[in-house]
């Protein structure tokens, strides 16, 4: 559990020292199953991997344009910002994609090895 999810507990207790106490004994197991079953969740379907990386992508990419000068420089061009928007999603999903691939190969390469080695 972070930090800033025991300063909303605290927040939201308005000094309660029982209330407090009372919040984290409820959030803490929350936090704690809910992360769990989404574990098992991600590991079963991948595409919510993918989704929520979609998502922090478009998010970054909303942020690019929401500066003063960027944003200035576009304003007339809403297609190119969505344009770009739309490239930084698919290159950030491409290159994770091929970054997870690698990493499968790699490990199935070292697997093949491992196995000649236990045969000779």
């Amino acid at each position: 559990m972070g930090l800033d999810n025991v300063l909303a507990v605290a927040g939201a207790a308005y000094g309660s020292y029982l209330l407090v106490i009372a919040g984290l004994i409820v959030s803490v197991p929350l936090v704690m199953g809910g992360s769990a079953v989404f574990l098992k969740l991600t590991d079963r379907f991948t595409w919510i991997v993918y989704a929520g990386t979609a998502i922090l992508a478009l998010t970054a990419g909303k942020m690019l344009f929401n500066e003063p000068v960027l944003g200035s420089l576009v304003e007339d061009y809403v297609w190119a910002k969505w344009l770009t928007i739309t490239i930084v999603i698919a290159g950030v999903l491409f290159f994770g994609w091929r970054s997870q691939n690698k990493q499968r190969k790699l490990e199935q390469h070292q697997s093949a090895i491992g196995i000649e080695m236990r045969q000779r």
